[in-house]
């Protein structure tokens, strides 16, 4: 859950953290279209439910991480936020195979 401060930071206008923006900021690099998405309910509670799940540091590691992996077969291709939140597990079971074949 968030915590006090961050509930602070929220206008009664945004229903959305904030810190999302970043998030779809990060993605716009690896798909233009991202940036329609600031205001797309989908990819919001997306980017909030990321934050909330892995912290926004740990998903803008993984989103740099994004270039590289799309482009390997035995990863899951990822180009939004929604795609990132529902193939996390997915991508790190990927990872962790490609780890142990080295």
């Amino acid at each position: 859950s968030l915590s006090l401060d961050t509930k602070d930071k929220f206008t009664e206008d945004t229903k959305y953290n904030p810190l999302g923006a970043k998030i779809i900021e990060a993605f716009i690099v690896l798909n233009p279209a991202c940036e329609r998405y600031y205001g797309n309910t989908t990819q919001r509670e997306a980017c909030d439910r990321l934050i909330n799940a892995y912290t926004l540091e740990k998903t803008l590691r993984l989103i740099s991480r994004l270039t590289e992996t799309n482009q390997k077969g035995f990863y899951p291709t990822i180009t939004t936020p929604f795609q990132l939140e529902q193939k996390w597990v997915a991508w790190v079971a990927a990872l962790k195979r490609e780890k142990s074949k080295t």
